[in-house]
């Protein structure tokens, strides 16, 4: 059986960063371990750094709605 999605635990970080303030590299190590695959890690990270890095065009964007 397959764990969760590197893009579900991203959105576990950056929910828990805007919950509860968890910094994005603390939330990373507490679910790194849940992905075996190196480039499925990688795509974890970038996701997670990466919305972070470009919430303010995000977030710009998304007001329209």
């Amino acid at each position: 059986m397959r764990g969760p999605s590197a893009r579900d635990l991203a959105a576990d970080v950056l929910l828990a960063l805007e919950t509860r303030g968890q910094r994005v590299k603390d939330g990373l190590e507490r679910v790194r371990a849940r992905v075996s695959d190196p480039r499925e890690r990688g795509l974890l990270t970038e996701v997670a750094y990466g919305t972070v890095r470009h919430q303010g065009t995000l977030d710009v964007c998304l007001s329209a709605f």
